[in-house]
């Protein structure tokens, strides 16, 4: 290529010089609709590229009218930053020879007009500079900031593609136009002349850039790309990783420093926010993490932020719409969006998306109303009847495979549930008890906590009005209740009621829950079931030996617990009689209050053990005959070991048999009984055929 004018370059050993004009760099126009886009060609060698391809760069691509021409603004930026650069602005320059730059014009001078962009990825030092050059000017850089946005999110973020035709899924390989957006985005942002343009796109910024995280999770490197990656970083001529999302973190990290918000990086750094949202199974905690960092460190910023996130809520892609709406739920658990009037919009956006086709959207949906029990609880009774109704969706999501929605609509209802009018909660009360009762043996051990954990705060909600209806579910969900003392699993034991893991029920798919006030699933559900059973020697045993944190001896509270269920002092009482015939009766009928209600009791508590014959747990299959069959009592334990959770020994077995009356006999079912323990003295397992092999020994009485 000849260039038209000569040319100011000259030739000098194994370097170019430059000659400078003598034009002062000036600000770019604010109507400059010309940007750059640059990249770098690395030289084989001193001398290897021609003299005027290595000069073309700040000229001819930039709107100027010859190549030689360096009055163009984005001409006058390049040349100037590089002379200033070296201090020696107006004066003879020298300039290595280690790269040739390729400058390609990225907008038009129509308004409304566009033109295909190229840009090439940041690979060397060389352009990363000349990125960063792009900085000086804020005019320029608002422009440049923009267009990058732009190019970022209108194009395909990835393309599927299979590496095999036999793989079970494909792979996700990134784009190249996002990806050297997103680089040449991180390079501008980390200029520090970039603060004005990056603050007057910060909404948009951080919105774009939280989505471009979501959407590389697991996107891979084009082949063609990974093989020069690992060819530059083994000679180290690359300045930074290409990884797709490990580069949208590093620009959403400069978008954050140079906006003000350092407090914001160094906080989600401490937390391990910043490698979680690099991963697939952490991402979502990372950004309810990262929202949680933004609603404490940078509130003032919210309002505009969730305009630009709101607008992304109907993406077509599931993991960014699912990145925006776990954002903007977190946020509702903190008081700041009511401090700043956006509960309302939150409110409506959320309740909105009740109805994605993800699943994870609407599971975030339900985890974002019920924080705000968390983040504005006095707002909870105006608006508890629509909750409620979200959360009562969610119990009957029937589109959810695994039944997350359910988990957390039962998470949520319970952090609801005592924030509620009473009115309003009694209307979906029976709904709600009998919907959750199948997840009382769930094989997954999150489901029956959190069942076991709501139905406990159901009985809480309607103690001292408990109506027959609800009281129905409360007796037949004593028998799983007892039993599920013994769940082999702590956690079931070790939910909190006061919030805990199951209060979030962020990290339920990683594993990790905790449980800061322990206090037990079963035990708390059983303590509030007490007072609605009408039994006050009942309800105080409950109230003495399942206290949080207290040993349990199984056998001798089973044992006590059963007798006050079965027996009783007296007579009276017809059977179906309503609470105000009940009300009057006096302490010494109080045992057998339940058994006048419920005639039929202790042939359901006995179906309802056998059931647990077949558990797949050993620790319930062995203690089901203990609920149901006879046999001797044995000695209690010695006063000082009672309550220190001491092994039983030869625990006494078959309860329930063993205390009843001889009028009620009829209810047991002997031949099915006996049947139902001849097989479980085949049980693989020793344990369950010891208290098998008691049980039948015992019910010598029946023959």
């Amino acid at each position: 290529m000849q260039l038209e004018r000569p040319c100011p370059w000259r030739r000098s050993g194994n370097e170019h010089t430059f000659v400078s004009s003598s034009v002062p760099v000036a600000a770019v126009a604010a109507s400059q609709q010309s940007c750059l886009v640059c990249t770098d060609r690395v030289a084989k060698g001193p001398g290897a590229l021609p003299l005027e391809c290595t000069l073309q760069s700040p000229v001819q691509l930039l709107g100027a009218t010859s190549p030689t021409s360096l009055c163009s603004p984005p001409g006058r930026l390049i040349t100037g930053h590089w002379v200033r650069g070296r201090g020696e602005f107006g004066s003879e320059v020298r300039v290595p020879l280690v790269a040739w730059l390729e400058l390609r014009l990225v907008g038009t001078t129509g308004a409304g007009s566009g033109l295909g962009v190229t840009i090439l990825l940041p690979r060397s030092s060389h352009t990363c500079t000349l990125w960063r050059a792009l900085a000086v000017e804020p005019g320029l850089a608002t422009q440049v900031l923009g267009l990058l946005l732009e190019k970022m999110s209108r194009d395909v973020p990835f393309k599927e593609s299979r590496a095999f035709l036999l793989s079970s899924a494909p792979d996700r390989v990134a784009t190249l136009p996002p990806l050297a957006a997103t680089c040449a985005l991180y390079e501008v942002a980390s200029a520090p002349s970039s603060g004005p343009a990056v603050l007057e796109l910060y909404p948009q910024l951080f919105a774009a850039l939280l989505l471009r995280v979501s959407c590389t999770v697991g996107v891979q490197l084009p082949r063609n790309l990974q093989a020069k990656e690992r060819k530059s970083a083994s000679s180290g001529l690359a300045s930074r990783s290409l990884e797709p999302c490990s580069s949208a973190v590093d620009a959403l990290q400069a978008v954050l420093l140079r906006g003000g918000n350092d407090d914001v990086v160094q906080h989600m750094e401490l937390e391990g926010g910043w490698q979680l949202l690099r991963t697939s199974a952490g991402h979502e905690e990372g950004v309810t993490r990262l929202a949680s960092a933004m609603a404490k460190f940078a509130g003032p910023r919210l309002p505009l932020m969730m305009k630009a996130l709101f607008a992304t809520q109907s993406s077509v892609y599931e993991i960014q719409r699912v990145s925006s709406t776990a954002f903007l739920a977190e946020l509702l658990s903190s008081n700041m969006v009511n401090d700043l009037m956006l509960l309302e919009s939150l409110l409506d956006n959320l309740l909105a998306r009740r109805q994605d086709t993800c699943a994870r959207v609407r599971r975030l949906v339900l985890r974002g109303l019920a924080n705000i029990a968390s983040g504005s609880p006095d707002k909870v009774r105006a608006h508890g009847p629509q909750l409620l109704m979200a959360m009562i969706g969610g119990l009957d999501d029937g589109d959810d495979p695994h039944s997350l929605v359910a988990l957390e609509a039962m998470v949520g209802l319970a952090r609801l549930l005592d924030l509620v009018e009473a009115w309003d909660l009694r209307a979906v009360l029976l709904h709600v008890a009998i919907r959750i009762r199948p997840f009382f043996d769930s094989e997954k051990m999150e489901f029956r906590s959190a069942s076991i954990r709501l139905f406990g705060h159901l009985n809480k909600a309607c103690q001292g009005d408990c109506e027959d209806v609800f009281l129905e579910q409360v007796v037949g969900g004593l028998a799983p209740l007892l039993l599920h003392l013994q769940d082999p699993q702590a956690p079931v034991a070790a939910v909190s009621s006061q919030g805990g893991w199951a209060g979030r029920a962020r990290l339920t798919h990683s594993g990790t829950q905790s449980s800061a006030c322990a206090l037990q699933a079963c035990r708390f559900a059983l303590r509030m079931c007490g007072p609605n059973l009408e039994c006050e020697e009942l309800a105080a045993i409950f109230q003495k030996h399942l206290q949080e944190g207290r040993g349990l001896h199984f056998g001798e509270f089973l044992n006590t617990t059963c007798k006050h269920l079965v027996r009783g002092a007296g007579g009276g009482g017809a059977a179906g009689q309503g609470r105000a015939g009940r009300a009057g009766a006096g302490p010494e009928t109080e045992g057998l209050l339940q058994m006048h209600h419920f005639p039929d009791l202790l042939g359901r508590l006995l179906s309802t053990s056998l059931f647990y014959f077949k558990s797949s747990w050993e620790d319930i299959r062995a203690a089901a005959p203990m609920l149901t069959g006879e046999a001797a009592l044995g000695p209690p334990p010695a006063p000082a070991a009672r309550h220190a959770d001491p092994d039983p020994g030869p625990a006494p077995a078959g309860f329930l048999v063993l205390h009843v009356e001889a009028e009620r006999r009829p209810q047991v079912d002997l031949e099915q009984l006996l049947a139902a323990l001849q097989l479980l003295l085949k049980d693989p397992a020793p344990a369950v055929r010891v208290k098998a092999a008691e049980t039948l020994g015992r019910l010598v009485k029946f023959a």
